[in-house]
């Protein structure tokens, strides 16, 4: 509740909240403390890397990835890095199965997406206004 009191007075044209850690999916949940109050934030994407489960991460590179940080996040800025839109690059990252693993990451760890904007899959950094 306390993180939405602070974003919610963020005076902004447009927000994408990232919630990179365990149990985060709770933000999303109406059944939580904060309750419908996320949906009425009109101007903001928000992303969580789980639902109601542990996040998943490397702790260094020196794994078949190649990568270190939190295995939703670290696919879905990849994608973002290569100028796909949110929506493409959420998809993308929760799709993947990583090495030395049998299931995607959103089989693992479900990450959530709610697009208060409706503009998901054509905001980007390559487009104007870019992220």
């Amino acid at each position: 509740m306390e993180f939405f009191n602070l974003v919610k007075q963020i005076n902004c044209k447009r927000i994408l909240i990232n919630i990179d850690i365990c149990f985060s999916g709770n933000f999303l949940n109406e059944n939580s403390n904060i309750g419908q109050s996320w949906y009425d934030i009109s101007n903001s994407i928000l992303i969580t890397s789980t639902t109601n489960v542990f996040s998943w991460y490397w702790r260094d590179n020196s794994n078949a990835n190649g990568f270190a940080g939190s295995w939703f996040f670290h696919s879905f800025w990849e994608e973002l890095n290569q100028n796909e839109t949110i929506g493409t690059a959420f998809n993308s990252a929760k799709n993947l199965t990583l090495s030395g693993q049998t299931q995607s990451i959103d089989d693992i760890q479900a990450p959530l997406i709610q697009d208060n904007l409706g503009i998901k899959d054509v905001w980007s950094f390559n487009n104007d206004p870019s992220l």
